[in-house]
């Protein structure tokens, strides 16, 4: 007899433990910019996983050091997308401030790259593994915090309909944090079943995420660049960075908008649908029935 294959909740959670782990080992011995971003990235993922598939309270030891270490790997990681957003800029007016920004730059990497290293000692992995090891065993059990066959797409699109009465109007305040909360959505949103809605659900939180992120990462090197040069307020190059910032920012509304059109529409259908269901149907007999039409 065959076994059954596995869903795509459960390959998303098995993988994400893998690659977390494998992210853990390599950031301990040596940071490059892709185990950091694998690291940072795992690290979210499955504190959104923990807080939506176990019990409240569940695992608090981890989340905290799962935050610790997603805290840490964010400062690497913050000056490798910095350094490569000062290498986009080729005016020769700020060529000079560049060169001060880029070694100010060098050396935050290199104290963020030691206080991660430092943070991942051989102690600290030992236990962080074991913890890791039990939660996964208690996420492949099913949790009244999340019975088999609930829909996870749906959730994400009902957390999205909420995060548009909490942030909305968006504004420079705000922006950012939508950005995270939305990035929780999408991390959400991978544990369902596979199929062209979730695709769309997840491209359009990508869009969002990648449009505030850039905007975010000129906006921070701002700061970088004032603390690098002498004279910030004359600096050619702090000039360009506010121009990018404002065009980002502005790009930013308009993605958000345009992602917020296709998602509420996703959630319009889901709402639809679910008011044409008769009683007792499961949600995820209504997702197959419609993957089946």
């Amino acid at each position: 007899m065959a076994s059954a294959k596995p869903s795509s909740s459960h390959s998303r959670i098995s993988d994400t433990f893998t690659e977390l782990t494998d992210a853990l080992t390599g950031a301990a011995e040596n940071p490059r910019k892709k185990v950091v971003h694998h690291l940072r990235t795992n690290t979210r993922r499955l504190e959104t996983i923990i807080q939506n598939r176990l019990p409240g309270g569940s695992r608090k030891k981890l989340l905290r050091e799962l935050k610790a270490v997603s805290k840490a790997a964010g400062r690497v990681r913050d000056v490798d997308v910095q350094k490569k957003l000062v290498d986009n800029f080729e005016s020769d007016h700020s060529k000079r401030g560049r060169a001060f920004v880029s070694a100010r730059l060098d050396l935050l990497r290199a104290r963020n790259e030691k206080k991660l290293i430092q943070l991942l000692s051989p102690e600290t992995l030992d236990d962080f593994r074991q913890q890791l090891k039990q939660c996964e065993r208690q996420l492949a059990s099913p949790s009244p915090a999340h019975p088999r066959g609930e829909d996870d797409v749906n959730t994400a699109l009902e957390q999205y309909s909420k995060l548009l009465c909490k942030f909305e109007p968006l504004t420079r305040d705000n922006i950012h944090d939508f950005r995270k909360a939305c990035k929780q959505v999408r991390y959400l949103a991978e544990l369902g079943a596979d199929n062209a809605r979730k695709n769309a659900v997840l491209d359009a939180l990508k869009h969002i995420q990648d449009s505030i992120g850039g905007w975010h990462d000129v906006l921070t090197l701002v700061e970088v660049a004032k603390a690098a040069l002498k004279s910030p307020r004359r600096s050619a190059f702090i000039q360009e960075l506010r121009q990018a910032e404002e065009k980002k920012f502005q790009e930013s509304l308009e993605t958000c908008q345009n992602a917020k059109q296709e998602l509420m529409r996703l959630h319009a259908e889901q709402l639809a649908g679910s008011r044409k269901q008769p009683r007792g149907t499961a949600p995820a007999s209504r997702a197959q029935s419609r993957a089946a039409s």
